[in-house]
């Protein structure tokens, strides 16, 4: 291998040896801790099959001479590993530490990237190579990320995603979608690339066309939008001028990839009619779905954002090249760079993945074409593709390979647990942020109606009929504010009922659904709540509304008692019961301790913080050498930081059996009770009211318990089965 611009001679034996797969010559044979002289290579193992090469590098001083001259490897690492730099290095001190470069190699790949390290103190700095060649020469190439053009708006980026659409539309059958669909009610007609002239909104009356949509960040700041009073303006001209960039981008893109058509909420909605935003948000779901692809200003902190991207970067001032010889006919040139994020870190960390109205929008669209800082690339059911990378990358996501794929796949000999499959939705939904409060349903009910198609159920604030015994049994995360929990509140106004976690601010979690999601559940329904009635009223669809569950079962009065000190979720504790008990108690309890475990685990807390958080367990069986309790006792979760103690009623729901694939027994299932933690209402409301002397009368959900059966089974021994509301 040679190099186009000049390194120095340790860069070079690094570089040759790594381009040319050539970890078998006596400088790599070196174990790791025989390492002496800068230049010489080592090997170790980092888990099963994965051996790490080391090779050591010079001294930061001798380094930073060697970039001054003619090296700009060594300044490409160096200039990218300062900014990294602790602040309490002295500048003689860093001259004098020595670096270590680190390569994970896999046989008869190129290795694509490599870690540099200036002592083990300083955070690792992470670089790749790529390819500057169009051509792959060989299978071991595609190891190898892609270029980067130096230009956002280089047409070779518009012309790969039109290749990801062709292939899309033509090869991928979980993508199918309609070529001519129903254009939504209005849409902007863009017209054509090249193009002068302003778009327009277009009024569809019913008319067929191909059409992209855009999902973005609203952000603040005023901007112009569709209106009652200009309405019949923009119906004649859109000024491009006045828009957003994001917008202005959005409209370039559509024009480069041929789409006339493209659907911006703020534009085809008539922001200050609600009869029009009832109107189209009822059809949002068909809007998405129905769309070639959506277009995702993933990055944008609101609408004024740009979707191109400043592409030169500072490691392009001095560009390392490298050139293969492997091949004297077909030489192949290899660039370094740092290591760009996978396309999964991107979404993850994205302001648009923390939008509450980002989710169906991403989920419902056949196809997202993702604009980000770092890159382009391309997502649909069947694969993920970037601009970055020669190669698809696989879905590691549990939801985004597409609800119509999951769907597909159900079947009788292979069902899909699409209710499992909602909760996991519901924790990713509500960990997400919304500029109002009164969207929580109507954000997810487009996602909502088409699993409400496909499950053949009913839609109840979030919950599904036919599988209550599971949806109920829910419970918010307080928010952490340093390493001190943050409590939660319901909104100052009423959306949805109390069972249903629409009526709760923050993220939901569900412990059933997250401890074993491998396996399938089913109830043991000898103790089950039997639900008679559930129904909700609202005024329009996904709008607040009102609802009731009548049911009948085990229900007890209960103190509860919360857990002290201030790093434990404030309505973390347990219940007792308000009178003694005359059943013996069974000291078998754990369940309490894996609860508060989870919770503990789940908080995101620093290691300091969860050793100090687990100082307050009250007992834990005995495991930690602390006494069980002598009294019968229920671990429990508040929806709110309530007071330290309060009494409260205890419901008694369902019994849960782990069970492995099919429903075969395993050898050690995990067994669990859960319960609902309700407060008595005063109402005036007949259809609530009690209509005989089993008829509690009404309640409202405050939080969740949960035990082992044998504790829940002792708890509720003398208690019988009454009628009661939950509104």
């Amino acid at each position: 291998m040679a190099a186009t611009n000049k390194m120095c001679e340790l860069c070079t034996a690094f570089t040759d040896d790594i381009v040319h797969l050539d970890f078998l010559n006596e400088r790599w044979l070196t174990k790791r801790d025989e390492v002496g002289v800068p230049g010489q290579f080592s090997y170790g193992y980092w888990g099963e099959d994965a051996p790490w090469y080391t090779f050591k590098h010079a001294a930061v001083e001798e380094m930073s001479r060697s970039a001054k001259a003619d090296c700009n490897l060594c300044w490409l690492m160096l200039d990218s590993w300062k900014h990294d730099l602790d602040e309490d290095i002295k500048q003689e001190d860093v001259k004098k530490l020595q670096t270590w470069i680190e390569v994970l190699w896999r046989p008869l790949q190129l290795t694509s990237s490599f870690k540099l390290f200036i002592r083990s103190k300083v955070p690792f700095v992470a670089f790749e190579f790529f390819s500057l060649d169009d051509k792959i020469v060989t299978p071991a190439d595609l190891s190898l990320r892609r270029a980067l053009s130096v230009s956002a708006t280089d047409e070779n980026r518009f012309k790969l995603a039109v290749d990801w659409l062709t292939s899309c539309l033509i090869q991928h059958e979980p993508c199918e979608r309609q070529y001519y669909p129903k254009l939504p009610t209005r849409v902007i007609d863009v017209g054509l690339e090249g193009d002068s002239k302003n778009p327009f909104l277009f009024v569809s009356n019913g008319e067929t066309g191909m059409y992209v949509t855009l999902s973005h960040c609203w952000g603040k700041g005023e901007r112009l939008v569709t209106l009652e009073k200009n309405l019949k303006e923009h119906q004649e001209s859109l000024p491009l001028a006045e828009m957003p960039q994001t917008f202005k981008d959005a409209i370039e893109i559509s024009r480069k990839i041929g789409m006339r058509y493209l659907w911006i909420d703020c534009y085809c909605i008539v922001q200050d009619s609600y009869n029009d935003w009832e109107a189209e948000a009822a059809r949002m779901a068909e809007i998405y779905e129905n769309a070639v692809f959506c277009l995702s200003a993933i990055d944008g902190q609101d609408s004024f954002a740009p979707m191109f991207y400043e592409r030169l970067q500072t490691w392009q001032q001095r560009p390392v090249t490298l050139t293969n010889v492997r091949n004297a006919d077909a030489p192949f040139h290899i660039g370094v760079r740092p290591k760009t994020d996978s396309v999964q870190d991107i979404i993850k960390a994205s302001v648009l993945n923390e939008r509450a109205w980002g989710l169906q929008e991403r989920l419902l669209s056949p196809a997202v074409l993702h604009f980000s800082e770092s890159y382009m690339f391309w997502e649909c059911c069947s694969t993920v593709r970037s601009e970055a990378d020669h190669y698809a990358e696989d879905h590691t996501e549990k939801i985004r390979p597409g609800l119509r794929q999951q769907w597909k796949a159900a079947s009788p000999s292979a069902p899909v647990d699409l209710g499992l499959l909602w909760t996991e939705l519901v924790k990713n939904y509500t960990a997400r942020s919304l500029t109002y409060d009164k969207d929580k349903l109507p954000a997810i009910l487009g996602l909502a109606k088409r699993f409400e198609e496909q499950m053949g159920d009913t839609f109840l604030a979030g919950l599904w009929k036919l599988d209550l015994h599971r949806q109920l049994l829910w419970h918010p995360i307080s928010l952490i504010c340093g390493d001190v929990y943050e409590p939660l509140k319901r909104p100052t106004e009423h959306f949805a009922p109390s069972w249903s976690w629409a009526s709760v601010k923050g993220p939901i979690y569900y412990d059933w659904a997250d401890e074993y999601p491998k396996v399938l559940r089913i109830p043991n329904t000898q103790h089950d709540c039997n639900f008679l009635q559930a129904s909700v009223t609202a005024s329009v669809p996904g709008g607040p509304c009102h609802g009731i569950i009548k049911l009948r079962g085990q229900i007890k009065e209960v103190r509860y008692q919360r857990l002290p000190g201030r790093m434990v979720e404030p309505g973390a504790g347990y219940i007792k019961s308000k009178t003694p008990d005359s059943t013996p108690y069974r000291p078998d309890n754990t369940s309490f301790n894996n609860m508060y475990l989870n919770l503990v685990t789940h908080a995101n807390l620093s290691p300091e913080a969860q050793a100090r958080a687990l100082t307050q367990i009250p007992y834990l069986g005995g495991a930690f050498g602390r006494p069980a309790p002598k009294t019968h006792e229920i671990a429990a979760l508040m929806d709110f930081n309530w007071e330290q103690t309060r009494e409260c009623w205890c419901l008694r729901v369902t019994d849960w059996t782990q069970t492995g694939n099919g429903g075969q027994p395993l050898a050690y299932p995990h067994h669990l009770t859960y319960c609902l933690l309700l407060e008595r209402v005063d109402t005036e409301d007949k259809q609530v009211l009690a209509t005989s002397n089993d008829d509690l009368g009404t309640f409202r959900r405050i939080g969740v318990a949960a035990d082992e059966p044998s504790t829940v089974e002792d708890f509720f021994r003398q208690e019988r089965m009454s009628f009661l509301t939950l509104i």
